[in-house]
């Protein structure tokens, strides 16, 4: 299948959902997991006005339900579905509860 116009996902359009809960659709037990931060990974760097900029998210879920890396289907409060790389990671915070997972936009 191939989508003539499919638009590069930015930053922009995820700031509003951070502090906001996603739905995961392609799992077999229902999974909510919240975009708990975002980070401009361009940051200090000159990068070409035309190009969007890459930016990583990162999510916490329940401790009790690990979700696998793999391409996800995650449904924003607004009913928007988004098709995304996820990856379990080490959480390093130590006040942190659950598995933290991070999706990287390049």
């Amino acid at each position: 299948m191939i989508y003539d116009n499919v638009l590069p996902i930015t930053m922009i359009e995820f700031e509003p959902y951070l502090g906001k809960v996603f739905n995961l659709q392609n799992t077999e037990l229902p999974v909510e997991l919240k975009l708990v931060e975002i980070e401009d990974t361009a940051q200090g760097r000159p990068w070409p006005y035309r190009l969007p900029k890459p930016f990583v998210m990162i999510f916490a879920g329940p401790p009790e339900r690990i979700v696998l890396e793999g391409l996800r289907v995650l449904k924003a409060p607004d009913g928007t579905d988004y098709q995304l790389h996820l990856i379990p990671i080490m959480t390093h915070d130590p006040l942190t509860t659950g598995q933290q997972y991070q999706v990287v936009i390049n």
